[in-house]
């Protein structure tokens, strides 16, 4: 609260001061209280009885050179608001543990007007608030690195499926736009056959695998290793971002 021009003098009334000039006195208590409660108050020199006074106008801090003690007890100061000598505003609760909810010189500018019932708030690089555009259906919403606002992309862009079927040794097809490191790759086996065409002997152990992107897909047979051949292989793949 800033200063008033009002005097206030605790020693008046003096004990040899006349009673005749009490109400001198009042009027004088009256006024200088008023003086300074209406700095930062709604309090008129006189008013009707069902007008509105008191009321705060504004609240200012004067700054606190260490964190103030709360009282506890029956009556618990559960917590405090105060300005820091560095003009912070701080948060103290009762543990005696500070909160700094404003910054000074970093405080948050909040939106200009009404804000849109809906959106997605997000903090520009200087400091304000900002409205992320609404997106279209069938976007969501991605990371971005703090240089820039968030922004919306297609589900493609973020995952892919690529299914297909290959000889032994032929290449995988990754999802467009997506490494092989971003793919989960399944496999199985489509078609064995034996080196003349006809259909594989009876007892054949089959492998199929994906080595990289690459299709293995062969079969020994288990009554004679020397008898061996290769097939076709599905797979399907799963790219994620």
């Amino acid at each position: 609260m800033t200063s008033s021009s009002t005097e206030w003098n605790e020693s008046n009334p003096s004990n040899s001061d006349l009673v005749n000039e009490g109400d001198d006195e009042i009027r004088a208590i009256k006024g200088a209280t008023r003086a300074r409660m209406a700095i930062e108050h709604i309090w008129p020199a006189s008013q009707a009885a069902v007008a509105e006074a008191g009321l705060h106008k504004y609240i200012t801090f004067q700054p606190q050179t260490s964190t103030p003690s709360l009282i506890g007890g029956t009556n618990t100061q559960v917590g405090a608001f105060y300005m820091s000598t560095d003009k912070h505003m701080v948060w103290v609760d009762s543990a005696g543990t500070n909160y700094i909810v404003m910054q000074s010189a970093k405080g948050l500018v909040f939106f200009s007007g009404t804000a849109t019932l809906g959106v997605i708030p997000y903090v520009t690089s200087g400091g304000g608030l900002a409205q992320l555009t609404a997106s279209a259906a069938g976007l969501v919403l991605v990371t971005q690195t703090n240089t820039g606002a968030p922004i919306w992309t297609g589900v493609s862009a973020l995952m892919g499926v690529s299914v297909g079927s290959t000889n032994h040794g032929g290449t995988i097809t990754l999802p467009a736009g997506f490494a092989s490191a971003q793919c989960s790759i399944f496999v199985s086996g489509r078609d064995l056959r034996s080196a003349t065409g006809t259909s594989c002997p009876d007892g054949i152990a089959p492998l199929c695998l994906a080595n990289g992107t690459v299709m293995t897909c062969t079969w020994t047979s288990v009554n004679n290793n020397a008898v061996t051949g290769t097939g076709i292989g599905n797979y399907m793949v799963i790219g994620t971002k």
